[in-house]
């Protein structure tokens, strides 16, 4: 029923602030747009990954080069389906940007993560890729790693849905065996479920089988 597509370097709202956009089936079997997503600032790239849940109710985007947090740390938006607007439904940023706050050695989130490079959602659970997020093994911070983060929709409510880093032996996920930079693994989420293809490239995530 719904359809979502990124226009990441949409300067709307400031030089390649980004933008999604939805389009929803109608009767005659055609997409109409229905909603312009906007939510960063310039130079967010918000939108250069996005992602809808089987139910059509929640959408995930996310802005690589967010600044929110640092420069370049990157973020992440969840958007909720609400259906009970007089003039049609609309969807509303419930969350976001959030960043998963991992903090260096020296206890600052450091810049250059790009945290919202790939996305998915399936079910109540995101997860994000920051393609050059640091890791902390001991007391030594290894510069670039890569990570996924795993979060959690929290149940909807009035004020509406939320994002929590997962607890339940998940939330940063990496590969603790080789920080070098090669080009496998794979992370997916499929009916809500982590699947985890051992490597240290995940840049690229999906919702489906592995």
């Amino acid at each position: 029923e719904w359809l979502v597509a990124s226009a990441h370097l949409d300067d709307d709202a400031g030089g390649t602030a980004g933008a999604v956009y939805v389009y929803r089936l109608n009767g005659l079997g055609v997409y109409e747009e229905q909603q312009k997503l906007t939510a960063a600032g310039a130079n967010s790239e918000f939108g250069r990954s996005v992602s809808i849940n089987e139910a059509g109710n929640l959408i995930a985007v996310g802005a690589r080069v967010d600044d929110s947090t640092a420069t370049n740390a990157g973020g992440i938006y969840l958007f909720e389906l609400d259906d009970t607007q007089v003039i049609g439904s609309q969807w509303l940023l419930r969350d976001g940007p959030v960043h998963d706050q991992n903090r260096d050695s020296r206890g600052v989130v450091d810049g250059g993560d790009e945290l919202g490079r790939a996305i998915a959602i399936s079910g109540n659970t995101v997860i994000a890729g920051g393609l050059n997020a640091d890791f902390i093994l001991g007391n030594t911070d290894i510069r670039n790693y890569g990570n996924v983060v795993a979060y959690d929709v929290t149940p909807q409510t009035a004020a509406g849905a939320t994002l929590q880093v997962k607890t339940d032996g998940f939330g940063t996920i990496v590969n603790d065996t080789n920080p070098g930079r090669t080009s496998n693994g794979t992370v997916s989420v499929v009916n809500g479920e982590i699947q985890f293809d051992p490597g240290n490239d995940f840049d690229d995530l999906k919702v489906g089988e592995s």
